[in-house]
């Protein structure tokens, strides 16, 4: 691939993502508790805070008694952590 390919898919990614999605700033606290769920799990950055999102939005949703958080992820080791925190999983591998 040429550098100008290159560029010109990497322009088309960046106004995919601008149009397509919603980018959410991370929160000192979803940090902080990934980082700890790093310390205890076998996890990816991102993928501990996913988990540690997860987690966070359970207790907030708990506190206000509003329904129940289940992280769904094809990737056995978030399924692990997250079963080992608390969380319901659902794995859509097996449907």
């Amino acid at each position: 691939m040429s550098t100008s390919e290159r560029d010109r898919l990497f322009g088309a990614f960046l106004v995919d993502c601008a149009r397509l999605y919603l980018l959410l700033r991370v929160e000192e606290d979803v940090i902080q508790n990934a980082v700890a769920l790093m310390n205890r799990h076998p996890l990816r950055t991102a993928d501990a805070i996913q988990v540690s999102s997860a987690m966070l939005l359970s207790q907030t949703l708990h506190g206000v008694q509003l329904g129940l958080v289940i992280v769904a992820s094809a990737d056995d080791r978030v399924l692990q952590a997250a079963s080992q925190e608390g969380l319901p999983i659902e794995d859509p591998n097996l449907h």
